[in-house]
């Protein structure tokens, strides 16, 4: 996709969408509702024209291409599904433009599909009678069974519970690697978004905010919307204090006592595509001089908890900050308890193990090591 834009009237839902997927690829569109996901997808589809811009699939131009023609398999977000006809029947209406892939009957086809969806014997059912999870793999058998180069997935388990998701993410990857074949997937779930691609494309406002492997968007936001969208993480804004070594005097503090020191000994302070830090420093660092304010990040899962006041002085032999906090309410998640609290006037979130319990209003210590702290943007 080049200069991809799709307006309506004097609105554009996307507004100069550049992106390209590698052939095999499970990638991911995530965001917001409204942000321009379903039509990026629409646009591939051929279900909805681009104002500007282009589609290339395969080295091929899409322009004026009906999408029977495509080569493409849709599974939509209500399945679609015909109730007038069997299980059977809903998965061959897949082979209605195309003949079976080369060797197989219709029924053949049917068959083989039913069983790689985990659903053998299920071809003389009625939809109806399935259940939400059910429903879903018939719709992507439909799909597969043309055997297109590009499956195209439109939020396919926003109807389903919490548990059902989880299972099935992994079964439809799984389906995905054994026919290796080209996936777009959109989705508003940032967990899902992380746990099944191999790269994700964050979307806001029709435009493309970052492009990168999951774990890369998790630990290195390059914008403000992507650290506050992609999971639980600690936005804060401040001014760089001293330059020697850099820490932030974050704004909000009442005391502004403690600071947080920042990691401008390495690149990953440096936020992209900021030309003015690139090769600021012999060690590879960004360079940014006192009274600077910055935004930066920090994810609960990196923020430290320890009973009590700090020791005296900022921080330990380790360089580390040591934040005096007090706790505020807390969440028990099983596996993790998530601790809300009060930084002199500022809220920061903690995530620490389950089995450790904290009260209301105690009082503790958050460390932070530096080589934590993102820089997203310049205030």
């Amino acid at each position: 996709m080049e200069d991809l834009r799709v307006e309506y009237g004097s609105t554009a839902a996307l507004d100069g969408v550049d992106l390209a997927v590698d052939e095999g690829e499970f990638f991911t569109l995530v965001g917001p509702s409204g942000c321009g996901k379903t039509t990026t997808l629409r646009c591939l589809a051929g279900f909805e024209e681009p104002t500007t811009g282009s589609i290339r699939v395969g080295g091929e131009s899409m322009a004026g291409v009906p999408p029977e023609a495509r080569g493409v398999g849709v599974v939509f977000q209500s399945y679609a599904l015909f109730p007038h006809m069997s299980v059977g029947e809903n998965v061959a209406y897949g082979l209605r433009f195309t003949e079976p892939p080369a060797g197989t009957t219709e029924s053949e086809r049917v068959a083989e599909l039913l069983d790689l969806v985990d659903l053998p014997g299920f071809a003389d059912r009625d939809p109806d009678t399935l259940s939400g999870g059910q429903q879903q793999r018939v719709a992507l058998a439909r799909a597969l069974a043309p055997e297109p180069r590009l499956l195209l997935l439109d939020e396919p388990m926003s109807a389903l519970d919490a548990r059902l998701r989880e299972r099935l993410r992994v079964q439809v990857r799984a389906i995905q690697r054994e026919l290796d074949i080209t996936t777009v997937y959109v989705t508003h779930d940032q967990e899902e978004a992380l746990a099944v691609s191999d790269r994700v494309a964050v979307i806001d406002d029709g435009r493309i905010e970052q492009v990168g492997p999951p774990r890369e968007l998790y630990d290195s936001p390059r914008t403000r919307f992507v650290a506050e969208f992609l999971g639980n993480n600690n936005v804060l804004i401040g001014e760089i204090e001293r330059s020697d070594p850099p820490s932030l005097r974050v704004e909000g503090t009442d005391d502004g006592t403690d600071t947080i020191p920042l990691p401008f000994g390495t690149a990953a302070a440096t936020p992209v595509g900021d030309t003015a830090n690139a090769g600021a420093d012999t060690d590879g660092g960004a360079s940014h001089s006192a009274g600077e304010r910055l935004v930066v990040c920090v994810r609960p899962g990196r923020v430290r908890v320890r009973r009590g006041a700090p020791r005296a002085g900022r921080g330990g032999d380790d360089g580390n900050a040591a934040l005096s906090a007090t706790v505020e309410s807390t969440e028990f998640l099983g596996d993790a308890t998530r601790l809300h609290c009060d930084w002199g006037g500022v809220d920061l979130t903690a995530r620490t193990d389950g089995r450790r319990s904290f009260a209301v209003d105690e009082a503790v210590t958050l460390g932070v090591d530096p080589e934590d702290v993102r820089v997203v943007e310049r205030e």
